[in-house]
């Protein structure tokens, strides 16, 4: 089943355009609260249920009274548009706040309860998806009262992402990282090997790109509650670093299948 199995497409830009811009939301006292950061001066507007502010610049902070929270229940959206050299891009965005406290995971400060599967690009024509079956799958997780989903164990199409976004289906983007084979290199299955290639400093870089691709492209969906650093690869402390680096760019919960 090799081959190209997302899809794949051209775009032309101008030379100076936005290569980066970063939303995280936060509530406090009641308000939510939008920071947005780009990486040109561009023309910030950010709207939704009767709310519709505009600045420029290369940050911005929103305060929306009396916000609409978004969760499963109730994934509420609003839309930032970035206008910048004859560019407009839209971005949904779902004002809610993540945290642990007391070792509980909670959103909007209440307590969640994850009632989640693990989901392969597993279809009858290969790992080739279309829309329709990844809307249907949506479409059973509601129904089923599903509301949590890991990208098992890679992150997921694109598409996917936005149907999470929409439907309220909680996410752990998990990174494309699993070592199993290593366990059998003597032709037998040996635990104690398993963290060979996380420790080696050669695969260093490309775990890393691995890690950071699925952290910054996924950085802005509201349904990515949590970030997973790979599967069944044992354990070095190359983890705890990647870990590390990816709490530079963002404060989400991380998880791991060792």
């Amino acid at each position: 089943l090799s081959g190209i199995h997302r899809p794949v497409y051209l775009i032309k830009r101008p030379f100076d355009h936005v290569t980066n811009f970063k939303v995280t939301t936060d509530i406090v006292d009641g308000k939510g609260v939008v920071d947005v950061t780009v990486d040109k001066e561009a023309s910030l507007t950010f709207e939704g249920f009767d709310f519709v502010e505009k600045v420029k610049g290369n940050s911005a902070k929103f305060i929306v009274n009396n916000p609409k929270l978004w969760n499963a229940e109730e994934p509420n959206l609003y839309t930032l548009t970035i206008e910048y050299n004859g560019e407009a891009i839209k971005q949904i965005v779902g004002i809610r706040k993540i945290e642990i406290v007391d070792n509980k995971l909670l959103l909007n400060g209440k307590l969640v309860k994850m009632r989640g599967v693990n989901r392969h690009s597993s279809t009858l024509n290969g790992y080739c998806e279309t829309k329709e079956i990844m809307e249907k799958d949506i479409a059973l997780f509601k129904e089923l009262n599903i509301n949590a989903v890991r990208t098992s164990h890679y992150p997921a199409d694109p598409y996917f992402y936005e149907l999470c976004d929409r439907n309220g289906i909680y996410v752990m983007s998990e990174s494309d990282l699993e070592t199993h084979g290593v366990v059998r290199q003597h032709a037998r299955y040996d635990t104690k090997i398993w963290g060979e290639i996380l420790a080696h400093p050669d695969y260093y870089d490309q775990i890393i790109e691995r890690q950071l691709s699925n952290v910054l492209t996924h950085i802005n969906h509201p349904s990515v509650v949590m970030w997973s650093l790979g599967n069944e690869s044992g354990f070095a402390d190359t983890i705890t670093d990647y870990a590390n680096k990816i709490k530079e760019y963002d404060d989400r919960p991380i998880h791991y299948e060792g």
